[in-house]
């Protein structure tokens, strides 16, 4: 049996090492996330003249990013962002050193306070990493997890 690749990314100088979430779970983080967001993305799509791969091509100010995000606010719960943190921080470690990894859940308030901005990245990046068969350039390795 295989077993499931693991992503490092160094982000402001801290490597992370994030493991894929489980495929059910990695399938309700997505559905929420979609839920979040459609209301958003629904509304720039009627607006935009083309396909998704002009939609894709376009420049934040031409999609109406600002839209986008106060659509995406105004379904974010205080919960849904605490379950999401919980659910990426539980799969990823902070590579302190050759012996330490600490899973990033245990140490993540202390680990982002007064860091926001570097929350901001990380939590794209683990995003990012859970759907990396979308993302071409997200994942380390061509070819299946060995």
């Amino acid at each position: 049996m295989s077993q499931a690749r693991v992503f490092t990314e160094t982000i402001d100088g801290v490597e992370y090492r994030m493991r894929p979430l489980p495929p059910r779970v990695a399938l309700h983080f997505l559905r929420r996330v979609l839920q979040i967001v459609a209301p958003g993305v629904g509304t720039t799509i009627d607006n935009v003249e083309g396909g998704l791969s002009e939609i894709l091509d376009m420049s934040a100010k031409e999609i109406g990013l600002g839209g986008l995000i106060s659509g995406a606010m105004a379904e974010l719960s205080d919960k849904d962002l605490d379950w999401a943190n919980d659910l990426l921080a539980k799969q990823c470690e902070v590579v302190k050193g050759p012996n330490e990894a600490p899973r990033l859940s245990d140490i993540f308030d202390v680990h982002f306070q007064g860091r926001i901005k570097h929350w901001f990245s990380w939590v794209t990046w683990a995003a990012k990493t859970q759907y990396s068969d979308f993302f071409d350039d997200s994942a380390p390795n061509d070819g299946p997890p060995s």
